[in-house]
């Protein structure tokens, strides 16, 4: 996940290494509590 600013609001953006097919699940692994976009 990249946090990128436009026009000084935060976006959460996630890349994907593969592509990802129509109707697919994708899910995303905070990890740990230290997430700087939590606040």
């Amino acid at each position: 996940m990249k946090k990128i600013e436009v026009n000084g609001n935060p976006h959460l953006c996630l890349f994907a290494l593969n592509n990802i097919k129509e109707g697919e699940e994708i899910t995303y692994d905070y990890g740990g509590e230290d997430c700087p976009w939590r606040t």
